[in-house]
């Protein structure tokens, strides 16, 4: 029987080692998906042998100059998960009834890179068009379904002029009106509200609101130009000079009820307003006949 050189049998085995790392190599992203890591962060092959092992970076430093491109095309929730977690620096609890595909198409395809927050941002508002919310549960973000968040602990925010959030996480936010009814105003907010966002009325002066970070910001605006005082509510004081202060403040009553009236209603239609009191004019003095002359 014929035996190889050791020459060539060692020449054999350096070919095979670099095939086999080859066939162990992960496989690349299919289609529908796109692997997205920090870029910039790994030790490099090749360094110096004198500067020693490389302290490797932690995920806060990783994620500080991050750049991701997005995207993101039907694949299932748990794959996009992980990536925001990895990108991100959060630890996702994500309930066993929370299943489905979502997808994020960033710029060209997602050849434009964005950084972490704005990853992030996009990845609150693709759960938000999915009607899932995120809120924080301890050192975790818990994914719930968004109709029942406000039974859960997400943000609340009573003080004004407190900042809270501007993208599409679930907050809780209480305004105080002033100037206007609380129910007519809520009313109106109803109207503006999310799909599944939901207004309170506390009276006298309470409106508690749940929605989104980014549409209870246009509430507030909206809330601010609604609860002012009208431009006509200005109080004069007016000194009377030739008249009685309460015939002249019963006149005026009397204009401001005739303005407001319904056509075919009395002015005064169930309020028992005096008249005002009328001075006695003198009567003129007449000439009395003179009596007529006895004879």
């Amino acid at each position: 029987m014929k035996t190889l050189p050791s020459w060539m049998l060692c020449l054999c085995l350096a070919l095979a080692v670099p095939a086999q790392a080859q066939r162990r190599s992960p496989p690349s992203g299919s289609a529908g998906e796109r692997t997205i890591s920090p870029q910039g962060t790994g030790a490099t092959g090749a360094g110096d042998a004198n500067a020693g092992p490389r302290r490797t970076p932690t995920c806060e430093e990783a994620r500080r100059n991050a750049r991701y491109g997005i995207y993101f095309d039907k694949v299932e929730i748990e794959k996009l998960v992980q990536t925001v977690a990895d990108a991100t620096c959060r630890t996702f609890i994500l309930p066993e009834n929370v299943r489905g595909k979502i997808s994020i198409i960033g710029p060209e395809n997602g050849r434009v890179e964005v950084n972490a927050d704005a990853f992030y941002s996009a990845f609150l508002a693709s759960l938000d068009a999915n009607g899932l919310a995120v809120y924080q549960y301890g050192r975790f973000m818990k994914i719930v379904d968004k109709r029942s968040a406000k039974q859960n602990p997400i943000p609340t925010i009573v003080e004004d002029g407190e900042p809270y959030t501007t993208n599409e996480q679930m907050v809780t936010k209480l305004f105080r009106v002033q100037n206007v009814e609380v129910e007519p105003l809520r009313g109106v907010l109803q109207q503006l509200v999310s799909k599944d966002g939901d207004t309170i009325p506390y009276p006298p002066d309470t409106i508690i609101i749940n929605d989104v970070g980014s549409n209870i910001h246009r509430l507030e605006r909206i809330i601010h130009q609604l609860d002012t005082r009208a431009a006509s509510d200005e109080m004069r004081i007016i000194q009377v000079q030739y008249a009685s202060a309460q015939d002249v403040a019963n006149t005026v009553q009397r204009l401001f009820e005739a303005k407001g009236a319904r056509p075919g209603q009395p002015a005064a239609a169930g309020r028992n307003v005096p008249p005002p009191r009328r001075r006695p004019r003198p009567r003129p003095a007449r000439a009395r006949k003179a009596p007529p002359a006895v004879r």
